[in-house]
């Protein structure tokens, strides 16, 4: 009996042993595979991070190409005399020279013709000038770059999008081009 129990109790050590290190064996391939797995789904985030960005940057390029027009017209608008000096005149003459012009832009439903400074919203008006613009209108004059248009109140009777331009192109800001286009023709 006592070489029973002996062969028992060395069976048990053994079987621990065998048992810790199986235990142990698992657990650093569950750990391996783990670790696997992550770098495999981060290069896959990556991978497809990759693929979006690319896919958003010839989207950008694309809709580029479509502004290219107003954008071009804007700039011209921007150098003109006539332009800047109604920047410095009361709001009729602003109108009227914006109005004279805004016939010449492809697409446009308004041009306004804003002096630097300018932050008052008109929500009355056809399209209504937001908030959303006027935020456009300080990035503008803080930035020497051109600022990307906005499509603003999307889906709503007064959709369209905005693109301001800095008048004049270079040196002292005077104020801005402010056009608002027709989203549907842009759409089309």
């Amino acid at each position: 009996m006592s070489q029973a129990t002996d062969l028992l109790s060395n069976l048990s050590k053994r079987t621990l042993v065998l048992g810790g290190v199986a235990v142990i064996f698992v657990i650093a391939m569950v750990m391996v595979i783990s670790n696997v797995s992550q770098k495999i789904d981060a290069a896959n985030r990556e991978q497809q991070q990759n693929a979006n960005q690319s896919v958003v940057n010839d989207l950008g390029r694309r809709i580029g190409a479509v502004f290219e027009p107003q954008r071009l017209r804007l700039k011209s608008l921007a150098q003109k005399p006539a332009i800047i000096a109604a920047l410095t005149a009361d709001e009729a003459v602003r109108k009227k020279v914006a109005a004279a012009e805004q016939g010449t832009i492809p697409g446009a439903l308004m041009l306004r013709l804003l002096p630097r400074g300018a932050d008052r919203i008109d929500p009355n008006s056809k399209p209504p000038l937001t908030f959303a613009s006027v935020d456009m209108l300080h990035d503008a004059a803080e930035s020497g770059q051109d600022v990307d248009a906005e499509l603003h109140l999307n889906g709503t009777e007064n959709e369209h999008i905005v693109m301001i331009q800095r008048v004049p192109l270079n040196g002292d800001i005077v104020g801005f081009l402010h056009l608002s286009l027709n989203y549907a023709t842009i759409r089309a």
